[in-house]
């Protein structure tokens, strides 16, 4: 027989619900073809706040993990969104418990500041209308609060409660951009901090040598379309470099240093040492990891060992044999001893000791790695793959759909400059593809110089 339309719905939302259907829905953003039975759609079978039994945070003061739910009293919601303006930023927030009034004070966990929503506003597309109060399962704008940024929590300030991080990938391309005329050039600077406020995969510094402002992202599309943004959004004429690929190092082999930092100033003496086990770890997943490992740790100030293990991090950013950025190391602190004020000079050189260490067996040269998945007809695979080959690409597997071929594989970045151009060509434009950043992988000094001499 015929089954009523809200028992359907019912059935699929509780399926959805449970993880054990996915609804599908067809249609076209660029026509306006079925976005109205899509908003539905969520309505209809996504879950409200009430639906999710338990959230889980993160308690800032000590690190443990804290569970809550929607009917939790205190405030939490989530930064998942920035539009950038001279006249104040506007942050998309996604509220997950308590209840939360215009004027209301509250806390940034990530820099233990207070901040003051003094206007909510209710988000239409474009249009904007200002609400008083907001629950769990809202979205709402905030107007500018300052120094919050995409993936920041905003709670109540008796429970502080970090919610999930975001994840942004490093950047693994950048090209240099400077305005075509001189007149520009405060302006540039200033569109360019704001377009990466807005995206915090894109990064932007200052070349000390050349003065040039250098853009970094995810990719050649990536730069492309923020350097459209610029050009057409921001109405400055700029001209591109070439792109440039992010290089890493890493150590060779593990060491132990035994780091010492001795100065009389003034005086006064400054005396620390600390002993640090280096370890390299390909494919690691945080890039750079730190870890305190010290003996008679009950012997030391918590304030003491957070501030070697900050400096330890920070100091491993600095760059390799080669001037590149360490990447795939980890360093455990093993031992800390002296003045706490000169850990962190201590520890510097330590991390300098151990890049010095390596001038005898040398650091390895790194590359950005990306992993691609090509959808195209079975006619036009076997060219693909050829053109993929001769790019150093690594075949992941390859599997059938109907008429067409699923590819996976990964190739260095530095080889897919111009792959956009190139597919279309390969398979008379009915080829796909998406990539992403996946790791880093050994490149030879001379592979290198190749690349280099090529561009």
């Amino acid at each position: 027989g015929d089954l009523p339309a809200e028992f359907i719905r019912r059935e699929i939302r509780k399926l959805t619900i449970a993880n054990k259907i996915i609804p599908l829905l067809c249609g076209s953003a660029k026509k306006n073809i079925g976005i109205q039975p899509l908003l539905d759609a969520v309505i209809h079978y996504l879950p409200s706040p009430s639906d999710t039994k338990q959230f889980t945070g993160i308690n800032p003061k000590n690190g443990g993990l804290s569970d809550f739910n929607a009917d939790d009293p205190e405030f939490r919601g989530l930064v998942f969104k920035i539009i950038a303006s001279p006249s104040g930023d506007l942050l998309y927030m996604r509220t997950y418990s308590g209840r939360l009034k215009s004027g209301d004070t509250l806390l940034n966990p990530r820099t233990n500041e207070k901040v003051r929503t003094k206007r909510l506003l209710r988000l239409y597309a474009k249009n904007v209308e200002p609400i008083e109060e907001v629950g769990p399962g809202d979205i709402i704008g905030i107007i500018g609060p300052a120094n919050v940024f995409t993936g920041d929590t905003l709670c109540s300030q008796h429970k502080p409660l970090l919610l999930e991080k975001i994840g942004f990938p490093e950047p693994v391309i950048s090209v240099a951009v400077e305005p075509k005329s001189s007149k520009d050039k405060d302006k540039l600077e200033f569109v360019l901090s704001t377009i990466c406020r807005e995206d915090p995969t894109l990064f932007c510094k200052k070349n000390d040598n050349t003065g040039q402002m250098i853009l970094s992202g995810m990719g050649e599309l990536h730069l492309e379309i923020s350097a459209g943004k610029i050009r057409n959004e921001f109405n400055i004429e700029i001209r591109c470099g070439e792109p440039q690929v992010a290089y890493r190092e890493t150590l060779v082999e593990k060491s132990d240093i035994h780091g010492i930092f001795d100065k009389v100033i003034g005086e006064k003496r400054y005396y620390a040492e600390v002993d640090i086990s280096f370890e390299p770890l390909m494919r690691l997943e945080a890039g750079l990891e730190t870890a305190v490992k010290i003996k008679n740790i009950q012997n030391i100030s918590a304030s003491w060992i957070k501030s070697a293990e900050e400096a330890l991090c920070n100091a491993l950013k600095t760059g390799g044999n080669l001037g590149y950025p360490l990447i795939y190391v980890r360093a455990s602190l093993i031992g800390i001893n002296g003045n706490e004020c000169t850990t962190e000079s201590a520890v510097a050189g330590a991390v300098l000791d151990a890049v010095a260490k390596a001038v005898k067996t040398g650091t390895k040269i790194l590359e950005p790695i990306v992993r691609i998945e090509i959808m195209s007809p079975e006619q036009f695979i076997g060219d693909i793959n050829g053109f993929l080959q001769s790019k150093r690409a690594v075949i992941l597997g390859m599997e059938s759909l109907a008429e067409i071929k699923r590819l996976l594989c990964e190739v260095p970045l530095s080889e897919m400059f111009g792959f956009s151009k190139s597919l279309p060509k390969l398979s008379g434009g009915r080829a796909a593809f998406s990539m992403e950043p996946c790791g880093y992988q050994e490149i030879t000094a001379e592979q290198l110089a190749k690349k280099n001499n090529s561009l």
